[in-house]
């Protein structure tokens, strides 16, 4: 079984992909998903195996920290003995526009 946790209220679910379950099960619970039992599950996805997709759409009105650019310089002072780090750091919210 796979369980899915959101941080907010589950809004959607797509199907599960048929390849992988008996049932085509889903079980959502507030901020829960849970799907599955699956069988036949190759044990390694690579090379010649088909990749379905699965996906959980909720609402999150938290932002979404991202970093647009990061600088870091160092001084070093041979005489006093000193290190001086500095970071220059942009944040911008990544969460929905």
């Amino acid at each position: 079984m796979l369980t899915v946790r959101s941080p907010a209220n589950v809004l959607s679910v797509s199907n599960v992909p048929e390849d992988y379950t008996r049932d085509n099960t889903v079980t959502r619970a507030g901020q829960t998903v849970t799907v599955g039992p699956f069988h036949a599950v190759p044990a390694t996805l690579g090379g010649s195996v088909a990749r379905n997709t699965f996906d959980v759409h909720f609402e999150s009105k938290e932002p979404v920290v991202g970093v647009k650019t990061l600088s870091r310089s160092a001084e070093v002072s041979h005489w006093g003995a000193n290190l001086n780090i500095q970071d220059d750091i942009h944040l911008v919210n990544n969460g929905p526009k």
